[in-house]
């Protein structure tokens, strides 16, 4: 009851007057200022990249490249070769992220078929305008596989600091199995 009486007492509640809208402020940049940024924000734009034709791939050898062999190489012969990526990234928006993924089937000699899956982020820095950041090696492939013939398909994606996928560069191996 008490409240009831509360209630008829208290004054319908006012209108309110229409608030005027209001435009966001616009960001200004003369002339100078544009010269400045937009080289930056071309960088950041496009995010990270390959330093060059050679910035992913399969190579020869162990730990450097002795040989590149491109992204894809079928059939390795004999030898010791290694995944790696050379990379441009920009100076600014870090921390720059990059994800590698590697699926492998293989054939064993038994006649079963196995999948192996490894996955990998590695975070990248800016390293100047004279020389790529360096991955290497990323995955070390030894050819003919002790297990079987082997398939793989490898996968690196630039991530920037937000989370959004910017590109992804595919490659793929394979090697024989161990001779009978």
């Amino acid at each position: 009851m008490l409240l009831n009486l509360l209630l008829a007492c208290t004054p319908e509640p006012a209108e309110c007057p229409t608030c005027p809208t209001v435009e966001a402020p616009k960001l200004a940049v003369d002339d100078w200022e544009a010269q400045v940024l937009t080289p930056v924000l071309e960088e950041l734009r496009q995010g990270i990249t390959l330093w060059d034709d050679q910035g992913w791939g399969i190579c020869k050898g162990n730990r450097d490249c002795d040989e590149y062999l491109g992204a894809e190489a079928m059939d390795l012969p004999e030898g010791q070769y290694l995944v790696q990526a050379v990379l441009k990234v920009p100076s600014q928006g870090g921390p720059w992220k990059i994800g590698f993924d590697v699926v492998c089937h293989t054939q064993i000699r038994s006649g079963a078929d196995t999948t192996q899956k490894h996955d990998r982020e590695f975070e990248v820095k800016h390293t100047g305008a004279h020389r790529g950041y360096p991955l290497r090696p990323l995955w070390k492939i030894r050819s003919p596989h002790p297990q079987g013939s082997r398939d793989c398909e490898l996968t690196l994606t630039a991530v920037r600091s937000d989370g959004k996928v910017l590109d992804t560069w595919t490659g793929r191996y394979s090697t024989p199995g161990p001779a009978e």
